[in-house]
């Protein structure tokens, strides 16, 4: 399955997501609240903020199901047994975007972490007795962590046969120590 090319719709710079509710109906105003304030209480890379949401619901949510308009169907899962998940999630992105597995795609599922963390902080939470906050739900999704390869240099590596000649130099006997120096 691949997702419909849309027109240009301004989404890209639309921060408060009225794409959403005008491509994907009213039933999606909740959301969409949510997701404005969420963006509005961050500082910083906007453009990846706004390029997760867009992933999030266009190529995601609505996409596969429609029934989340309604947040509780999303948080509890719906009767035929579906419910949100990273891996998911990344399958759905990857084979429905042109996107590859790298750290762009890892942003962007950290940011969709980060804003399903926010609403549940702020609208599926309580505060006990203690004080203590605690979440009526639990975030479907994972923190995605960045692999980086460091195997890589931009220096040329010693020749082997240079680093056996100047072992022998340093440490002349075959089984010597550091005690053998000069």
């Amino acid at each position: 399955m691949k997702v419909k090319v849309r027109k240009v719709d301004g989404r890209s710079s639309d921060t408060s997501l009225n794409w959403l509710t005008e491509t994907h109906g009213k039933e999606w105003e909740e959301w969409r609240q949510l997701a404005e304030s969420w963006f509005n209480h961050r500082e910083g890379a906007e453009s990846l903020r706004l390029d997760a949401l867009i992933l999030f619901f266009d190529v995601y949510l609505t996409y596969i199901a429609p029934q989340a308009a309604d947040l509780n169907v999303f948080f509890k899962g719906t009767v035929t047994g579906w419910k949100p998940s990273s891996e998911e999630l990344k399958s759905i992105l990857l084979s429905n975007t042109k996107r590859s597995d790298n750290e762009n795609l890892n942003t962007a599922l950290n940011y969709i972490f980060s804003f399903i963390d926010w609403i549940l902080n702020t609208s599926y939470s309580k505060v006990d007795n203690n004080g203590n906050l605690s979440l009526l739900y639990q975030n479907p999704f994972d923190r995605v962590g960045y692999i980086k390869d460091h195997s890589e240099t931009v220096h040329s590596p010693l020749p082997y046969r240079y680093i056996c000649d100047l072992r022998k130099i340093l440490c002349p006997k075959v089984r010597g120590d550091f005690l053998d120096w000069k």
